[in-house]
C-alpha cells in the first residue's frame, strides 16, 4: 500500500489497527501478568513493579538505533531508496547487539545494587521484596539481548509501513509470556511452583522468541527492504552518524522518561509499602492508555517520515494531525472510565483493602490527563519522522525533570501522597503536550529535513 497518496483517514486507521492492537496487546499482557503475580500479594506486585522500572530503564540503550533507523527508513522508502533502507537496517543490527551485551551483563552481575538503589528513599524495605525484585530482574536480564532486538526489528519494520509483521511477533511472544507465567507462577501440571522467578522465567524465554523471530523477519522475501546473508554487516560510520544524529536525542528522551519514573517510582517507594503496591497498579493503569498511543505514535512517525521522504510537506503535517485525533478520541474514552469507576479497575488488579482506596482516589487524577498525554505522544511521533528529536528531548526533561519534580516535591510537602505525586504528572502532561503541538504546528521541523548532510552524501 503507498501511504504517501489516497485517502488520508483510510491511511492512518489501516495502519493504526495493527500498530495499535499489539501495543494494546502488550499492555493486555502486561495487566495479565500483574493480576497473576497480584494473587501473591502486595509483596510480589511491588518487587515486579520496581523491577519493571530498572529494566524500562535499559530501553534508552536501543531507542537511539530503534528510533533513529524508523525515522530514516522512512524518509528513505518514501523517496524510493530501497538500499539507503537495508543499509540502514544492517547498521542498527550492528550497534544493537554491540550496546545489548554490556547491558544484559550489567543487569544479571548488579541486580541487587540496582534494586537497593530504587529502595533507597525506604527507611525500612521489605526484605522480601528486595530479594523477589533482585530475582526477578536477574534472571529477565538474561533476555535483554533478544528482547531489544525484537524491539529494534519492530522499529525497522515500521520505518517500511509494515506494522502487521510486528503484530504477529508480539501476539506470539506475549501468548507464550502468558501461558508460561500459567504454568511456572502457579504450578501447574508437572511444572513446578516458582512464583514471581516464575513470571520473570516466562518473561526472559518470550523475549528469546520474539527476538529471534524478529530478525528472521527481515530476511523474509516478503519484507519491503529484505536482508540477505550475503550482505556487508560491516560498520558504515556515516550511516551510524545518520542512525545516532537522530537517535541519541531519542534515546536520551527515552531515557529522561523512564528515570524519571524511575525516581518516582523511589519517591513513591518512600512513601511506605501500600504506596509501591499502589504506584505499580497506576503504572500498569496508565499503560493502558499509554500503550496503545505509542502505536498511535508509531502510525505518526511512518507517516510524517515517508511522507516528507516524498516531498509532500502538507500530507505531513495532516497525518500527524489525524492521528493524534483518533488518540485523543481514544484516551478520553478510557479517562473518563478511570474517573467515573476507579476502584472497579482497582479491583482487577488486587484484593489487598489497603491499596484499593489509596489507588482509586489516584486513578482518578490520572484520568484527567489522558488526552494531553495523548497529543503529546502522537505529534512527539511525527516530530521524530522528520528527524527533530533533539526539540522533543529538550520539552521531555524541562517537564518531567523540572516542573514534575518541581511540583511532586510541594505536593508531597503538603502531605498529598501519592495522588499529589500523579497530580503532578497531570499538569506537567499538559504542559509538554501544549509545547510539542505548538512546535508540530510552527513547521520548524519540515524547514531543518530539507537542509542538506556532509553524512547523507557520504553514505550514497
Amino acid at each position: 500500500m503507498a501511504i504517501t497518496e489516497g485517502n488520508l483517514r483510510r491511511t492512518v486507521l489501516s495502519l493504526s489497527w495493527p500498530a495499535v492492537t499489539r501495543m494494546s496487546f502488550n499492555m493486555l499482557v502486561q495487566v495479565v501478568d500483574l493480576i497473576m503475580v497480584g494473587r501473591l500479594g502486595a509483596t510480589a506486585i511491588a518487587a515486579v513493579g520496581v523491577s519493571n522500572q530498572i529494566f524500562f530503564l535499559t530501553i534508552a540503550v536501543v531507542s537511539a538505533f530503534g528510533i533513529g533507523a524508523t525515522a530514516l527508513i522512512a524518509q528513505a522508502v518514501g523517496a524510493g531508496d530501497i538500499s539507503r533502507g537495508r543499509e540502514v537496517a544492517r547498521q542498527a543490527l550492528i550497534f544493537t547487539g554491540i550496546a545489548t551485551s554490556s547491558v544484559t551483563l550489567i543487569g544479571y552481575f548488579g541486580a541487587e545494587r540496582l534494586i537497593n538503589a530504587a529502595l533507597i528513599l525506604n527507611d525500612n524495605p521489605d526484605p522480601e521484596i528486595l530479594h523477589l525484585a533482585t530475582t526477578y530482574l536477574r534472571i529477565v536480564s538474561l533476555s535483554i539481548f533478544l528482547r531489544f532486538y525484537m524491539m529494534v526489528v519492530n522499529n525497522i519494520l515500521q520505518g517500511t509501513g509494515d506494522m502487521k509483521t510486528p503484530l504477529f511477533i508480539v501476539i506470539f511472544a506475549n501468548v507464550f509470556n502468558a501461558i508460561g507465567n500459567y504454568l511456572l507462577i502457579y504450578g501447574i501440571g508437572p511444572f513446578p511452583q516458582l512464583g514471581v522467578a516464575g513470571a520473570a522465567i516466562a518473561t526472559a524465554l518470550a523475549g528469546v522468541l520474539g527476538g529471534l523471530m524478529g530478525i528472521g523477519s527481515l530476511f523474509h522475501p516478503r519484507c519491503l527492504i529484505q536482508l540477505s546473508l550475503r550482505d556487508s554487516f560491516r560498520i558504515q560510520l556515516p550511516v551510524i552518524k545518520d542512525i545516532l544524529r537522530l537517535g541519541v536525542p531519542a534515546a536520551l528522551e527515552q531515557g529522561v522518561v523512564h528515570g524519571s519514573q524511575m525516581l518516582y517510582t523511589v519517591l513513591a517507594a518512600g512513601l511506605g509499602d501500600t504506596a509501591i503496591a499502589a504506584n505499580q497498579i497506576m503504572m500498569t493503569a496508565n499503560s493502558m492508555t499509554n500503550h496503545p498511543c505509542i502505536g498511535f505514535s508509531a502510525v505518526s512517525t511512518t507517516l510524517v517520515g515517508q511522507n516528507l521522504g516524498a516531498g509532500n510537506i502538507a500530507r505531513a503535517r495532516a497525518s500527524g494531525y489525524e492521528t493524534q485525533r483518533w488518540a485523543v478520541l481514544f484516551t478520553t474514552l478510557v479517562g473518563i472510565l478511570f474517573f467515573t469507576a476507579p476502584e472497579l479497575v482497582v479491583r482487577a488488579f488486587t484484593s489487598d483493602q489497603q491499596v484499593i482506596p489509596l489507588a482509586g482516589k489516584t486513578l482518578r487524577v490520572l484520568g484527567l490527563a489522558q488526552p494531553a498525554l495523548a497529543t503529546a505522544l502522537i505529534l512527539a511521533g511525527g516530530l521524530r519522522g522528520a528527524g527533530d528529536t533533539r526539540y522533543v528531548m529538550y520539552i521531555t526533561a524541562l517537564g518531567m525533570l523540572g516542573f514534575r519534580l518541581a511540583f511532586t516535591l510541594i505536593f508531597l510537602s503538603l502531605g498529598w501522597g501519592l495522588p499529589g505525586l500523579w497530580g503532578a504528572a497531570a499538569l506537567e502532561a499538559y504542559l509538554r503536550g501544549s509545547l510539542i503541538m505548538h512546535r508540530f504546528t510552527s513547521g520548524h521541523w519540515a524547514e531543518d529535513y530539507s537542509r542538506p548532510r556532509p553524512s547523507q552524501s557520504l553514505a550514497k
